[in-house]
C-alpha cells in the first residue's frame, strides 16, 4: 500500500492513478493523518450475480399475459 500527502497527489495525480489500475491500494495524508484512500474498483460484470430477472419469471409465470385489471381480480376472487 502507497502512501501520499495531499500536495504529492494534486501534483501528480496520472502517477497516483496508474498505481491504482495496477491493484495498489494509495492511502491520503494530510499533516501525516490518512484523510482518504484510493483503491481499484472491480469489474462487477465479473461477479457472479443472480439472475434476479430469471427468478421473477420463474415466480410470476402464472401472472405472466394479464392485464392489471385481471391479476386484481383473481386476488380478490382468491381471498374470498
Amino acid at each position: 500500500m502507497k502512501k501520499a500527502s495531499v500536495a504529492e497527489v494534486q501534483h501528480n495525480l496520472n502517477s497516483v492513478l496508474k498505481f491504482v489500475e495496477q491493484g495498489e491500494k494509495v492511502l491520503i495524508t494530510r499533516r501525516n493523518k490518512v484523510i482518504a484512500k484510493i483503491e481499484p474498483v472491480y469489474d462487477i460484470t465479473t461477479d457472479d450475480w443472480p439472475s434476479f430477472y430469471e427468478r421473477a419469471e420463474e415466480m410470476f409465470a402464472e401472472r405472466k399475459g394479464k392485464t392489471p385489471e385481471q391479476l386484481i381480480l383473481d386476488d380478490r376472487e382468491e381471498r374470498l
